[in-house]
């Protein structure tokens, strides 16, 4: 049974998340390895998923230039940015309520 810790800071969480993040574990195993409940883990990572896209995003326009044209892929691509920065990046035909299903998971945690 974990023990109840002291309110830690937010940066002590950025640390924490940036190790789950770069270990490749799950949350639940990265959670149970450093003594962490699962919960608090994925409200920090959203929360600073959060932050870190807010900050990377600067409304404005850009000039576009086409120079030349290149033929679209023989398959078609669809990207998909969750709000901690990662990407889905899928090729082929899509089934979108499956894709829903799977961002939406990827998003709760």
């Amino acid at each position: 049974m974990k023990q109840r810790r002291k309110r830690e800071s937010r940066e002590v969480w950025a640390q924490r998340v940036a190790a789950w993040r770069e270990s490749g574990l799950s949350g639940v195993d990265f959670a149970r390895r450093h003594d962490l409940t699962h919960s608090t883990l994925c409200h920090w990572g959203q929360v600073l998923g959060r932050e870190r896209a807010e900050s990377k995003h600067t409304p404005g326009f850009a000039e576009v230039v086409v120079k030349s044209f290149v033929a679209p892929p023989a398959l078609p691509m669809l990207e998909v940015v969750l709000s901690n920065g990662r990407l889905i990046r899928v090729t082929g035909a899509v089934d979108a309520a499956q894709l829903a299903s799977v961002v939406l998971a990827l998003e709760s945690c």
